[in-house]
């Protein structure tokens, strides 16, 4: 099995955020593949993502993708792999159905908190999911990747869409570009 490219490591996730050092990158790893594969890819397109994969497992990518990496897709697969990891310690499969630990001297959260907190997350993943297709439009011809796009009109409308959530009515979500 191949191993999946992260284009962010748990060490900058926990740099960017106010995750604990000692969670355990069993938590992280599964929450930044899943923020990879449902947020950025569908924004990026299959053929900027694979490059970005490439870029990243070369440990020293190239302008632009460096300038993409680091300072636009960092910061939103951070947002969107904290609204993960806090998904993924609130409660825990096991063989007795879904539960709840709690250790001593430390209090879980209500549902109703963690819900509050996750949004808080998933809403700055989307401010900077926007921040990011607006770079994209700005650069669009520095990625090669974005023309080779089966549909230039889909992935351009996607560039356009950042909200995860609530009710969309058509054009651009998040505010106009």
């Amino acid at each position: 099995m191949a191993t999946e490219v992260m284009l962010i490591s748990e060490k900058k996730v926990k740099t960017l955020l106010p995750i604990s050092n000692n969670l355990a990158g069993d938590y992280i790893r599964p929450a930044i593949i899943v923020a990879q594969d449902r947020y950025l890819e569908p924004t990026l397109g299959t053929a900027l993502m694979v490059k970005l994969k490439e870029e990243a497992a070369s440990d020293n990518p190239k302008e632009p993708y460096s300038v993409l990496l680091d300072d636009y897709v960092a910061k939103m697969l951070a947002q969107y792999t904290c609204a993960g990891v806090i998904q993924n310690v609130s409660a825990k499969i096991a063989n007795a159905g879904v539960v709840r630990t709690e250790e001593e001297k430390l209090y879980s959260l209500s549902a109703n908190e963690i819900a509050v907190l996750r949004n808080r997350y998933m809403r700055d993943g989307d401010m900077y999911r926007l921040r990011l297709q607006r770079y994209l439009c700005d650069h669009y011809n520095d990625f090669p990747e974005l023309s080779e796009h089966c549909s230039c009109n889909e992935l351009r409308a996607q560039l356009k869409r950042a909200s995860t959530g609530g009710l969309w009515l058509g054009g651009a979500k998040g505010g106009s570009l």
